[in-house]
């Protein structure tokens, strides 16, 4: 094949994949993901059954994120970890997700309270068992002391998820 059929190949087959390739905006994810890096986002087949605990996942901008975060535009792009599905009960004890009065070890998770403003340290200390209402995931930064998350903007609608990021 010349260089040029191959490389008009590829900007064809990445052309229709323009919507999936984004840069992660903040330190929400960290340490999984830094500022700046690029994911790639896959499809997700139904999101009552394919979404589990652990999963990265992608969603659209809903009314909880606008209420937060006022200038987040319509169709923008989120990436957080689902940690509780619906029917959940979730509390955090001493920097301890616990999930259904059962502690989940979260090697990903980074707890750096030399990085975290006072309304998140509260925020986080101070969460009391929640539950999680159906048709909804609980979604954290793995930065948990710098990420406006479920804590603050609530449970993610199923359908407002666009799909699913995988770390390395």
């Amino acid at each position: 094949m010349s260089r040029l059929a191959l490389g008009l190949t590829l900007v064809l087959a990445l052309s229709g994949c323009r919507d999936r390739f984004y840069r992660v905006p903040s330190e929400s994810m960290a340490p999984t993901f830094q500022p700046g890096d690029f994911v790639v986002r896959q499809d997700l087949g139904d999101p009552e059954s394919d979404v589990r605990r652990g999963m990265i996942v992608m969603f659209e901008t809903f009314e909880g994120v606008t209420e937060v975060i006022p200038d987040a535009e319509p169709g923008g792009m989120f990436i957080f970890r689902v940690v509780g599905l619906a029917g959940d009960r979730l509390a955090l004890r001493r920097d301890t997700l616990m999930v259904n009065g059962r502690p989940v070890r979260e090697p990903y998770a980074m707890y750096d309270a030399a990085h975290a403003s006072r309304d998140s340290l509260r925020a986080w200390s101070d969460f009391e068992e929640t539950l999680v209402p159906e048709a909804t995931v609980f979604v954290l930064g793995d930065n948990r002391y710098n990420a406006l998350d479920s804590r603050y903007v609530g449970p993610v609608p199923l359908e407002r998820l666009r799909g699913f990021v995988e770390a390395e």
